[in-house]
């Protein structure tokens, strides 16, 4: 097993909220040109570079399948 550190650039961190009012946070960045992925595309574009994700406050996984469509609906709506 290899760990090693590796750096990200964070371009956007923003609390959110679904519909009926579950919290979320979202945050973008930028994968290191050192990063694996990155390298294994010589040609890379920096939008093929950019990553995000989403986090919602759940409490029970029920919640979290009502959830679910409405969360992936918004990963990405939010560009700044």
């Amino acid at each position: 097993m290899r760990r090693s550190y590796i750096a990200y650039t964070i371009t956007n961190v923003a609390q959110l909220g679904l519909p009926d009012g579950t919290p979320m946070v979202e945050w973008k960045f930028y994968l290191p040109t050192s990063h694996p992925n990155a390298m294994a595309k010589s040609a890379a574009s920096n939008h093929s570079m950019k990553r995000s994700g989403t986090m919602p406050k759940i409490m029970s996984i029920s919640e979290d399948l009502a959830n679910f469509g409405r969360i992936q609906e918004m990963g990405g709506q939010h560009e700044r």
